[in-house]
């Protein structure tokens, strides 16, 4: 059994652990469990590298104290006196440089795709083992601190302009289509390999004239983004006002294209015809005006807008209507539609038929969704290029042959999802009842439905079943879907099915081995539980650990609970399928079911308060080595709300309160390095909501409410300052317009989420702005520095 370390002894049993290994001495490399990334765009581990892309290792022991670096090319696969080499799954590769606490080397352009290996040798001592994940392209754009955000390296005087990148693909063929923005507005982009930098990429960006300082870089090498940076420093946040047009209702929400945060769309509330009254408002030519469209949505969309990502096109389906009130589902309401590009007229496209969806995908292009006209008909998929309107129409893809109804031996009810198996068969779960099965099977199958075979669960053990949350009094319950827990482990070539005893004695996963062997049980460890009191059962991935982590608990009650307690973790490794328990530390008072995720390879979770809606602990499991920590505010914050993944700062965010949501600012959880830090409250603030995170600058930026509850403002923090050592500085206050009291809702009143639109590829929110008697004036963005 595994126990909570702190993060000191968890260096030293690493350190031990090198030890322990055969032929290793102290002096052996040891790479850190998360010391593997990419070197350019430095994301958190587990990291994705490209092919003929630059690995950074890190940990100690695996160079010299002073560093050497390669000189010429090709690069060496040996550096130093003490010979230092880097294996990527056994093959010696390319080094840039090496040193005691850092190598950098390159991926082979011939590396195989998908999850590989790595190790340090230096002399005869080899190192433990990184992992990462080998991609055909993963770009990054050189920054000029090395920190893989932030300003991009290099001198912006004049255009065009060249910046280095790394993992832009193979160059012969060349595998990448390069294209890039600035300021949200597309421009020209060449690339080429450099002749003197191995793994590095001269790109030249022509600069539009409309640029400015703050504008973010975005490059996307087949349309996979690298990673956005700044090309000239904006020193504060700059804000800009566009009055509302005259006699325009009240907005009901807004929003703005992927890339480009200075040119906003608003829509009215839906009117009796199902009309969206639209309006523009571009901030860059300093204009607002109205459409004269009637925007169209189906019935369940949030809202009429749809944007193509990684583009500067929003897309909308228009009308009139083809039919009025109430429309059947599925039903083609609109034969146009509508493509916005910031700063040109907008273009009206006339669809084959009357869609009933409009939807954005990548590389620049909508698809409209033109049901059968019959029953049995053929449903047409019209795809539009949003440059240049042109329409294309075809018949929508068949789905697979995976039956609709699974049917074996009469029992049709599915416990689990479909576990697709290699040959093109999947496994099921399937009973005669989906809540309260008395009959129950493992099944295999083709993809047409048909048993392949069956069998019963071994040992007397029933499928472990997530209980559902009882309905209110006079409200019918939705139908049950498949509520187990099933899933499949290449390395063993067998099926685990989570698995109980009818009186919740004892859990365990009922293996089902694909060469027809008979079914096994694998046992938890003595006194441990799957956590089985919430809605839904799941494992999670650790990519470096290798294991599957599930929450865990030392009772096996089976009873929906709005907070399901937990005592610590099981984990399974992906090649051995043996069982481990985490415990939490001592006193722990887990939940699952709310504020529960993963990220990063850590899975998180908070003592959350149903009643209360707080929590005032996070509880940790670090899947790179089977640690398990709980996590405090600091001093003066006695809880926090709604607790938001920032993954590339191996963090969570959340509003920090002593009385009131958000009266003690935000609160920072560092997860990588198991502290916390407090964004505090500006001067004569009352609250503040978090509105958004921007990766390319760090920033963070919230909505604040005044202490007099009279006006709202947009506050700025700079996360990139934190080194957990010193308390954040209090956030920056943005001044508002003048006749503009308050931002994203009337004064003194929570924000709409739908009247504030954040846009992290163009480092803007904007806001629909209120006056001191509550009424909507226009519409404000700002440019995050």
């Amino acid at each position: 059994m595994r126990v909570a370390i702190s993060a000191l002894s968890f260096s030293l049993t690493l350190l031990a652990a090198a030890l322990c290994l055969p032929g290793q001495t102290v002096n052996s490399p040891v790479i850190y469990p998360r010391g593997v990334v990419d070197a350019t765009r430095l994301d958190p581990a587990p990291a994705t590298v490209a092919r003929g892309g630059i690995v950074q290792i890190t940990g100690f022991n695996l160079g010299p104290d002073t560093a050497v670096k390669a000189t010429g090319t090709p690069l060496p696969t040996t550096l130093g006196d003490k010979p230092v080499q880097v294996l990527i799954n056994g093959v010696a590769v390319p080094l840039l440089s090496v040193a005691a606490g850092k190598v950098l080397a390159q991926v082979p352009v011939d590396a195989a795709l998908g999850l590989a290996s790595v190790a340090v040798k230096v002399g005869d001592a080899t190192s433990n083992s990184g992992t990462f994940t080998i991609a055909a392209v993963q770009a990054g754009i050189v920054t000029k601190e090395g920190k893989g955000f932030g300003l991009a390296a290099g001198t912006f005087s004049k255009s065009p302009v060249t910046v280095s990148g790394t993992g832009f693909g193979a160059t012969n063929p060349r595998a990448g289509t390069v294209t890039a923005f600035v300021g949200g507005i597309p421009t020209k982009v060449t690339t080429a390999e450099s002749k003197t930098q191995p793994g590095i990429f001269d790109t030249v960006v022509d600069v539009p004239g409309q640029a400015r300082p703050g504008d973010l870089l975005y490059v996307l090498v087949n349309a996979r983004a690298a990673n956005p940076v700044v090309l000239q420093g904006l020193p504060a946040a700059e804000l800009q006002f566009l009055k509302l047009p005259d006699g325009a209702p009240d907005l009901a929400q807004i929003a703005t294209p992927d890339l480009s945060g200075m040119f906003v769309l608003g829509a009215a509330v839906k009117d009796a015809k199902g009309c969206y009254a639209a309006f523009a408002f571009d901030f860059t030519n300093k204009k607002a005006a109205a459409s004269n469209a009637c925007l169209l949505a189906p019935a369940n969309a949030a809202t009429p807008f749809v944007n193509a990502p990684g583009t500067e096109f929003t897309g909308a389906m228009v009308g009139p209507a083809v039919t009025t009130g109430a429309i059947p589902a599925g039903a083609g309401i609109a034969k146009q539609a509508l493509v916005f590009n910031p700063g040109k007229a907008d273009k009206t496209i006339d669809l084959t038929g009357a869609a009933s969806v409009l939807a954005g995908a990548a590389g620049g292009v909508f698809t409209a969704t033109i049901p059968a006209a019959t029953a049995g008909g053929t449903v047409m998929i019209d795809t539009i290029t949003a440059s240049t309107g042109a329409v294309k129409s075809a018949a929508a893809p068949v789905a697979a042959a995976a039956a609709a109804v699974v049917s074996v031996d009469g029992l049709t009810k599915l416990l689990t999802s479909r576990i697709m198996l290699p040959g093109g068969i999947f496994a099921v779960v399937v009973a005669d009842d989906a809540v309260k099965p008395t009959k129950v099977e493992f099944a295999i199958l083709k993809t047409n439905g048909d048993k392949v075979s069956a069998v019963a669960l071994p040992g007397g053990f029933v499928p472990l079943l997530a209980p559902q949350a009882p309905a209110a009094a006079g409200v019918t319950p939705p139908a049950v879907g498949a509520t187990g827990l099933a899933f499949y482990l290449a390395a063993k070539k067998t099926v685990y099915v989570a698995a109980k005893m009818p009186d919740d004695s004892l859990h365990a996963f009922a293996a089902f081995p694909l060469d027809g062997s008979d079914a096994t049980v694998v046992p938890l460890p003595s006194g441990w539980f799957i956590a089985a009191c919430s809605n839904a059962l799941r494992t999670y991935n650790f990519v470096i650990g290798k294991q599957l982590g599930l929450f865990a608990s030392n009772s096996g009650v089976n009873t929906y609970k709005a907070a399901c307690p937990a005592s610590g973790y099981l984990e399974m490794d992906v090649a051995t399928a043996a069982i481990t328990a985490v415990p939490l530390p001592v006193n722990s008072d887990m939940v699952t079911g709310a504020a529960t995720g993963t990220f990063n390879d850590f899975l998180y979770a908070t003592n959350f308060s149903p009643t209360a809606r707080t929590a005032s602990s996070v509880y940790v499991l670090d899947g790179t080595g089977a640690v398990a920590f709980r996590l405090e505010p600091p001093a003066g914050v006695n809880a926090f709300q709604a607790p938001t993944t920032i993954s590339v700062a191996d963090g969570l965010i959340a509003s920090a309160q002593k009385r009131a949501a958000g009266d003690q600012g935000l609160v920072f959880f560092d997860l990588a390095n198991q502290t916390s830090v407090q964004l505090p409250l500006p001067d004569n603030f009352a609250t503040v909501t978090l509105a958004g995170f921007f990766p390319a600058t760090r920033k963070v930026v919230v909505r604040g409410i005044s202490a007099d509850r009279k006006t709202s403002n947009l506050v700025v923090y700079d996360l990139a300052v934190y080194d957990r050592t010193a308390a954040m500085p209090v956030g920056v206050v943005v001044p508002n317009p003048d006749g503009v009291a308050s931002l994203a809702g009337k004064p003194g009143a929570a924000a709409s989420p739908r009247l504030l639109a954040i846009n992290v590829n163009a480092n803007t929110v904007s806001a629909v702005a209120f006056d001191a008697d509550g009424k909507q004036v226009g519409v404000v963005t700002v440019r995050v520095p």
